[in-house]
């Protein structure tokens, strides 16, 4: 079990999760206006890079055994950043004992400081696990262990949103297909309010298990989340807890955009929507943004406007500021042009989902969606002089019109 006394100016926050062999890792967060200035966290600025200094101190408490860590890391704040928070690890490798930290961090002139303490003990069982991270998933954005998760280092969350928890699991038997696992969260009384169990399919010995809960039944208060993993091989069980604490969700129904669901609903339930009565729509509107996170919306369509506007047309009414708010930031975005026969494209690439292909077929600097493809589809459309066995050739016209003639394109292409 790791012990962590957050101690902080009000600013840094740590939290450390233990994985196998010692290892583990010091997770600390601060939030973003510590490093860039607020007028560029609304989106207005291109991506920001800075830089910051920290210290690290760890010595066993017995005095006999210490170590330090010094020196400068860099930070990149992209366009359209939806944390209001920086996040980073101290990678460390311990032994079994009780060690005291200390970590200074100084981000343009500012000095912080929090500290505690983590207990590592011998590791006695044949089955065990690593802590439980909890956190947010993040689709394409953080890294955790090769998956999109992020941890929520000082485990707070708001009441309409989802938490995730994350465990490595060492020391399975094969000799059964599965083993069990229950996840539970409770209140600081004890009494269990969400509960799940399910038998999962064993593929190794050491295996990631992962899970969610929505926390719209919870209201505001401190919650211990809870998870036992029983393997009928070798009647071994681990148990890992962790606290978090929820938030009330801020009263959004006065907010300026609380009715604008046009941008992330399909056109047949916004249809509904402006069937109903007054009542109905109140109705469906706190639902809604029950299950919907109203702060990341808000930041989605103000990046829209800022970074997609043209002339009159506000940026949310663009095809590729739909296309923002609705899926958020691609994971990567490629100009691509097509030498002597068609205008550039804009390819913007969702991993594991679509490649979404934009033009600016009228020149008015406003390109417009004209093709979503599967991961791999692009590569083979360029090897094929984009003939993708349909013989689609208008949105082709409209890409290069005038001078797409089908088999010199083919041929211009495999050259």
């Amino acid at each position: 079990m790791i012990l962590l006394f957050l101690v902080a100016n009000g600013l840094l926050v740590t939290e450390g999760y233990r994985f196998d062999g010692g290892y583990m890792e010091l997770w600390f967060q601060l939030p973003l206006a510590s490093f860039v200035d607020t007028l560029q966290l609304r989106g207005l600025e291109d991506t920001v890079f800075g830089i910051y200094s920290y210290d690290f101190d760890i010595r066993n408490v017995d005095g006999s055994d210490s170590a330090c860590q010094r020196g400068e890391k860099d930070i990149v704040v992209r366009q359209g950043e939806e944390s209001d928070y920086f996040i980073d690890y101290i990678p460390l490798s311990l032994y079994p004992g009780r060690f005291a930290y200390t970590l200074n961090i100084n981000a343009r002139g500012a000095p912080m400081q929090a500290g505690g303490v983590i207990d590592i003990a011998p590791i006695v069982e044949s089955l065990t696990g690593s802590d439980v991270v909890i956190g947010r998933w993040e689709f394409g954005n953080v890294v955790f262990h090769g998956m999109d998760f992020l941890p929520a280092v000082g485990a707070e969350f708001h009441e309409d949103e989802t938490i995730f928890s994350y465990i490595e699991l060492y020391g399975l038997v094969p000799d059964s297909l599965t083993y069990h696992v229950t996840y539970r969260i409770s209140d600081d009384d004890g009494g269990v309010l969400l509960e799940h169990g399910k038998d999962v399919l064993k593929y190794d010995h050491v295996q990631v298990d992962t899970h969610s809960f929505i926390l719209v039944p919870l209201t505001e208060g401190r919650y211990e989340y809870a998870l036992t993993v029983s393997d009928p091989s070798s009647q071994g069980s681990v148990t890992r807890k962790s606290w978090f604490s929820v938030k009330a969700s801020e009263d959004i129904a006065g907010r300026e955009l609380y009715e604008e669901i046009k941008y992330v609903v399909s056109d047949d339930e916004y249809s509904r929507y402006q069937r109903m009565n007054e009542d109905q729509r109140k109705m469906f509107l706190k639902e809604f943004w029950s299950r919907q996170s109203y702060v990341q919306f808000e930041k989605r369509m103000n990046y829209a406007d800022a970074k997609f506007s043209v002339g009159a047309l506000l940026g949310r009414d663009s095809e590729r500021g739909r296309l923002y708010i609705k899926l958020g930031p691609p994971d990567e975005i490629e100009t691509m042009s097509v030498e002597y026969w068609a205008r550039p494209f804009e390819v913007w690439r969702y991993y594991g989902r679509n490649d979404y292909l934009f033009c600016d077929i009228r020149n008015d600097h406003n390109p417009r969606l004209i093709k979503i493809l599967k991961p791999g589809d692009l590569t083979k459309l360029l090897a094929t002089g984009f003939r993708d066995g349909t013989r689609e050739e208008d949105w082709l016209s409209d890409v290069a019109p005038g001078t797409y003639d089908w088999q010199d394109g083919l041929e211009s292409a495999v050259e």
